[in-house]
């Protein structure tokens, strides 16, 4: 018998292109095909949205507990002597009602075209806008997207976002913080809002970044191109520019953290970002030792494993938490363990010491 290699068959259509989409196996090639596609009719682009407004809509009908269990219990009751048939046409009559509600009420979704995306401690979400532009979600974040009346607007109100923008050169994407704005025409960027301030790491084409002051006509405003960011203080609240990290964007989005040279206190902050179990320092002599690895995002119990076995720490295992503490080692000065002199660099990802207690 001889067999053929399969043809890949590119959607041509709407419904197409959102099935797609949402499959985790979309290559940029083919990414790059829906936009060209997008852009290539307005209708195409019409098509799109309704599809992605339909999914939202039917999406809140399901996540509606109540509505869900009237449906139910109005379909699973029958009056006596009705039929399995009868049954089956009932619930035909609901689903073709819901899908009837849908379709005809268009005008009604675009006035509720608002959609809030939060995710928990260590959860990760990607999410594919009407337009083809993507949003990747990190840890503990919560943001809103509002694509009401042609605009391309996103609330984050907490956490981390990477935005990857369908270039639209007549709706400018803008992300919105409490101190910030952050227009795109189209590129890829990450946005976060944490007490630190606002951070905007450009890993695709430009962005402008803007601080709003109420009662000032101009703001502190700056670009930022491919490989460049920029951070907005809490406090002064003027820009400033530096390098992009995009490697750390990188590894979350994979489900990673990369760490090089870092200080133990930044990792740990890093770490306690995705997870419920929270590591403690607790003393502050560890604070600035250098850490290196690759580690997984929530394995806590791995980097703890590492970190008892390279460096004079020791640590206990509550409910919720891990305390790192100083344990003296024979031959490690207190005075290098301060200034993390002798203990840089060293290959924490490859460390297998036990720590009883940690399950892995």
């Amino acid at each position: 018998m001889n067999w053929s290699r399969p043809t890949i068959r590119h959607p041509r259509t709407a419904t197409g292109w959102f099935a797609r989409l949402r499959s985790r196996e979309i290559s940029p090639a083919e990414r790059a095909r829906f936009r060209r596609w997008l852009e290539a009719d307005p209708r195409n682009r019409e098509d799109f949205r309704r599809r992605e407004e339909l999914w939202q809509l039917l999406g809140a009908v399901v996540r509606d507990g109540r509505l869900a269990e009237e449906t139910r219990q109005a379909v699973s009751r029958p009056p006596p002597g009705r039929s399995a048939r009868a049954r089956l046409g009932r619930w035909s009559a609901v689903a073709a009602g819901l899908a009837l509600a849908s379709i005809s009420g268009w005008w009604s979704v675009e006035l509720a075209g608002v959609r809030d995306v939060q995710t928990a401690v260590g959860e990760q979400q990607r999410v594919v806008l009407p337009d083809g532009s993507h949003i990747t979600v990190n840890t503990a974040s919560r943001l809103r997207i509002d694509y009401r009346f042609g605009r391309r607007r996103i609330r984050l109100e907490q956490g981390e976002a990477l935005f990857d923008v369908a270039h639209d050169a007549a709706h400018p994407f803008v992300v919105q913080t409490a101190q910030a704005l952050v227009t795109a025409l189209g590129t890829e960027f990450a946005v976060e809002q944490s007490a630190q301030g606002i951070e905007v790491n450009v890993l695709e084409g430009r962005v402008r970044a803007e601080a709003p002051r109420a009662g000032e006509r101009s703001s502190p405003s700056i670009v930022l191109a491919v490989g460049q960011a920029g951070l907005l203080s809490p406090r002064d609240r003027e820009w400033t520019q530096g390098r992009a990290d995009s490697a750390r964007i990188r590894a979350w989005q994979a489900e990673r953290l990369e760490f090089q040279d870092a200080t133990l206190e930044a990792v740990v902050a890093e770490f306690n970002r995705y997870s419920t179990t929270q590591l403690v320092l607790d003393d502050r002599r560890l604070a600035p030792l250098q850490v290196s690895g690759v580690f997984r995002i929530g394995h806590t119990a791995s980097l703890v494993r590492a970190l008892v076995e390279v460096y004079p720490i020791q640590a206990y295992w509550e409910s919720n938490r891990v305390v790192l503490r100083y344990a003296p080692r024979p031959g490690t000065p207190a005075r290098n363990l301060a200034r993390g002199e002798d203990l840089r660099g060293s290959p924490l990802g490859n460390a297998q010491p036990h720590v009883p207690g940690t399950g892995e």
